[in-house]
């Protein structure tokens, strides 16, 4: 059996320190790869392997699947919320093509799994306030993406997304 490698992208951020620091207790220092294309958080340094990467330069992030033999990725990639609000394409551009980059190369590399938290900064400063925090409420704790083996990772995944009953629609489970 193959033993799962981990790429955290976007390792330096908030989330992505925290997260680095439990998936290396779960499945070991060397097995999980932090990323980010900051600098290393002094949090992290000495705990495992870290690489400096770009995740929209789609060739060093393919480069990397296969040097470091990964087996899943976690897409944290953002742009915090002020930046993303101020510019809300800057914020739609990485987060849509960092995932398509990914998932495109998950499905080539055949990934077991690819786990993609949804931005806050998506919202521009004509959002009615209202309408943002009864988005926020109706969906925490609910805004990723996974898929798994079992999963076909889609060619087009905006069309072929479809929600589980019983899940909420920022929930969608990749299928053909």
């Amino acid at each position: 059996m193959l033993k799962e490698k981990i790429l955290v992208i976007g390792a330096s951020g908030q989330i992505g320190v925290e997260l680095t620091l439990a998936l290396r207790k779960m499945y070991g220092n060397a097995n999980v790869v932090a990323s980010d294309l900051r600098e290393e958080n002094d949090l992290l340094k000495g705990t495992g392997p870290y690489v400096s990467l770009d995740v929209m330069n789609k060739e060093m992030l393919h480069v990397q699947v296969i040097r470091q033999n990964i087996t899943q990725i976690y897409l944290l990639a953002a742009i915090l919320s002020a930046t993303g609000e101020k510019n809300p394409n800057l914020a739609w551009s990485l987060n849509m093509q960092s995932l398509l980059n990914v998932l495109d190369i998950a499905k080539e590399e055949k990934l077991h799994k690819v786990y993609w938290p949804s931005s806050i900064a998506v919202f521009g400063p004509t959002s009615p306030k209202a309408r943002r925090s009864a988005w926020l409420r109706r969906s925490e704790g609910q805004r990723a993406i996974c898929w798994t083996k079992r999963s076909r990772f889609p060619a087009n995944s905006a069309r072929d997304a479809s929600s589980k009953p019983g899940r909420s629609p920022a929930i969608a489970d990749m299928k053909r």
